[in-house]
C-alpha cells in the first residue's frame, strides 16, 4: 500500500526521467519498516520486486537518470482542497528542473525561470485555470 505499481512488459517502450518522486506515507507502517518506492514485475517472473529509493530505480531499472527524490512542496500540502493546491511553493525543488521540449514545455506563456518546472503548474505564471503566482 502506498507504492507506485509499474508493470513493465518491454522496458524499451517506456521512458521515466525528469520526474520528482516523493514517498509520502499514508496509513500504517509495514511490518518490515520499509515503504516500497516502486513495485514492479518482470516478464516471466511471477514475484514482484521492490525499489526503495530513486538510486535503486536508476540502478535496477535504468529510469530517472535526471529525476529528483524530494518533497515537491505543494502550496496545498498533500491534501489540497482545490486544484490550485498543487501549485509549487517558491522553495520547491521542482522549479526549473523539467526537460525543456520546444513547442511543448514552453506552453502558452513559456516558463518563468531558467527552465520549465516539474508538475502541472509553472511557478510564477498565472495559469489559464486561475492557478497563479503566490
Amino acid at each position: 500500500p502506498g507504492s507506485l505499481l509499474i508493470q513493465i512488459f518491454r522496458k524499451e517502450n517506456y521512458s521515466f526521467d525528469y520526474d520528482l518522486l516523493y514517498k509520502h506515507r499514508i496509513g500504517p507502517m509495514p511490518t518490515n519498516g520499509f515503504v516500497p518506492f516502486v513495485q514492479y514485475t518482470i516478464e516471466g517472473v511471477s514475484r514482484s520486486k521492490y525499489v526503495y529509493n530513486i538510486q535503486e530505480l536508476r540502478e535496477k531499472l535504468g529510469f530517472e537518470k535526471h529525476g529528483i527524490e524530494a518533497d515537491p512542496q505543494f502550496v496545498g500540502g498533500f491534501k489540497p482542497q482545490q486544484l490550485d493546491g498543487f501549485k509549487l511553493k517558491q522553495t520547491s525543488p521542482a522549479i526549473d528542473k523539467a526537460l525543456n521540449i520546444p513547442n511543448i514545455s514552453d506552453g502558452w506563456e513559456g516558463f518563468a525561470g531558467a527552465g520549465p518546472d516539474i508538475g502541472a503548474f509553472e511557478y510564477g505564471i498565472k495559469s489559464m485555470i486561475g492557478c497563479g503566482k503566490e
